[in-house]
């Protein structure tokens, strides 16, 4: 009579030590390392006003949530009028304060961490890419 375990040393082999199981999580661990590479990737690459809008809006969302799952918490206690009139008003105060205060504060606090602040179209000194008019100080050409 054949016996249906592993011949790994007349015993079990244990699921963590077999090398599809170990395979498939090494091919997780790496596609997940391949995304956060391109998450980094994708926002060096961009602007820094799309930078400061990402984080903005991230706080925004953030801040709702956690309002939300907070005013969640306690939904059931509150007396009808509170949940009537109080939790839009304490999603409204979030969206709020998400928008004016933790998003800039955020973008103050990271702001070493983003790219170079892009330069104006129309604040470029002239000898950089624009010629000087004549009579404007410099010699005609």
């Amino acid at each position: 009579m054949q016996s249906h375990m592993p011949a790994a040393k007349g015993g079990w082999t244990p699921v963590a030590d077999r090398n599809p199981y170990k395979d498939f999580f090494e091919r997780k661990k790496q596609s997940w390392r391949q995304y956060k590479q391109y998450l980094k990737d994708s926002f060096r690459r961009m602007p820094r006003s799309e930078q400061e809008k990402l984080i903005r809006k991230s706080c925004t969302v953030v801040t709702v949530g956690s309002a939300v799952t907070v005013t969640s918490l306690v939904y059931r206690v509150l007396p009808l009028a509170t949940r009537l009139l109080g939790v839009p008003l304490i999603v409204a105060g979030a969206f709020i304060l998400g928008r004016k205060v933790v998003g800039p504060l955020a973008v103050a606090r990271y702001g070493r961490y983003l790219n170079k602040p892009e330069a104006s179209p129309g604040k470029e000194e002239p000898g950089r890419g624009q010629k000087a008019m004549p009579g404007r100080g410099a010699a005609p050409a």
